[in-house]
């Protein structure tokens, strides 16, 4: 399981509650789709680069004995479900460049 937990703050003509949604809906599904691109790529170059094996390791030991002598070729055919939640705090609040 991959958690991305990041923060947004909009500042700018984005106060509404239809613009906030429609702009959590649109991170949503740009975030998911980036995501799965990566992981497909990374199966496809067999490169367990978001560690699922270790994952499966520590959470299911029993399976991962069964998986670990085949890994190198069951990782890329593994289907990998990616759900993205979208958290919008502090809409409509002017904050200062901290960089000036």
């Amino acid at each position: 399981m991959i958690f991305i937990l990041d923060r947004l703050e909009i500042v700018q003509g984005w106060t509404g509650a239809q613009d906030i949604e429609k702009m959590k809906a649109g991170l949503e599904e740009t975030l998911k789709r980036e995501i799965s691109q990566l992981i497909t790529k990374a199966q496809q170059s067999r490169k367990d680069l978001f560690l699922f094996g270790r994952d499966i390791r520590t959470r299911h030991p029993r399976k991962w004995k069964q998986l670990k002598g085949d890994w190198a070729d069951t990782y890329p055919s593994l289907v990998i479900n990616v759900n993205v939640h979208v958290k919008i705090v502090n809409s409509g609040m002017l904050t200062r460049n901290v960089l000036n």
